[in-house]
């Protein structure tokens, strides 16, 4: 199946979204803030960066002692950005410690720029909307203000990271080279807060825990809260099946440190994904 849709989506206000901004308290909040596409014409008032730093100053206003409750600042962004934009932005988040917390996301497949006039007389690409980010909301016409969100989730070729569904259970030999579906599953950031590298140990640790015992291995083995044992002869060939993936997809998460909602929803959204490409599982990795 297609999974490129060719649509836009706007804001209310008519410009189209290009990037947004996840704010990570220390306190473990999230905060969201999408960051609309540059108007066209000179300067760059409009600039997503600048953008970011009116919305910090209102909630520094509005909540005093904000800014130090800041642990890290991810952009997620369509374009590489406008250069002079993004080195004020570093001065301005330099003023509260938060410059080398700044980490920026681009989505590739996009046109570079910053969306400004002169940036696009290079390129006028619109960017490509998946299913999947229309489901996740990321480009939604609501998008407004801010939301709450615990991590950064959406297509393994935009986000890297770790699939939600162990991509090498869908393909007969190496993920990336076997699993059609392998840059399109939903795979969530990891290395930021939220989930974190030790996370991502964990839950690779248990689907291998998991796969191992599937196959017939006596283990014992815990990682993150989860117990896992099995035994057996191991003889003969696991059957893959979709079920099996769905909860070792769950688990690993729930070894990651997340809560049984947050688990069962990024499965859901994963198992939609996979059935909307036509993706079944063919083997249980040996790891």
């Amino acid at each position: 199946m297609n999974m490129l849709l060719n649509s836009n989506a706007t804001h209310r206000s008519g410009t189209t979204a290009s990037a947004v901004a996840n704010v990570y308290t220390k306190g473990g909040q999230t905060l969201r803030v999408p960051l609309r596409r540059a108007p066209a014409g000179p300067g760059c008032a409009g600039h997503p960066e600048q953008q970011l730093m009116r919305w910090f100053n209102r909630r520094a206003a509005a909540e005093p002692g904000f800014p130090v409750r800041v642990r890290s600042i991810l952009i997620i962004s369509t374009t590489s950005g406008c250069a002079p934009c993004r080195q004020a932005l570093l001065r301005f988040l330099g003023r509260y410690r938060l410059a080398e917390k700044l980490r920026l996301l681009v989505r590739p497949g996009s046109a570079g720029g910053c969306g400004c006039r002169r940036c696009r007389s290079a390129a006028n690409v619109a960017a490509e909307t998946t299913l999947l980010e229309s489901w996740l909301g990321e480009l939604a016409p609501e998008m407004a203000g801010e939301s709450v969100v615990q991590e950064a989730v959406g297509p393994y070729r935009q986000v890297r990271g770790h699939h939600i569904h162990q991509s090498a259970s869908y393909g007969v030999g190496g993920a990336a080279r076997t699993n059609p579906n392998h840059r399109a599953a939903v795979a969530i950031a990891q290395g930021v807060p939220g989930f974190t590298h030790a996370q991502h140990h964990r839950a690779a640790a248990l689907q291998r825990y998991l796969n191992q015992a599937y196959r017939g291995k006596n283990l014992r083995q815990q990682t993150g809260g989860v117990r896992v044992q099995g035994g057996g002869t191991g003889r003969l060939a696991p059957a893959a099946n979709p079920w099996f993936e769905d909860q070792k997809a769950y688990y690993a998460l729930r070894a990651a440190g997340k809560t049984p909602a947050e688990a069962l929803r990024l499965v859901q959204l994963s198992a939609r994904q996979l059935a909307a490409a036509g993706s079944r599982p063919v083997r249980v990795p040996s790891r």
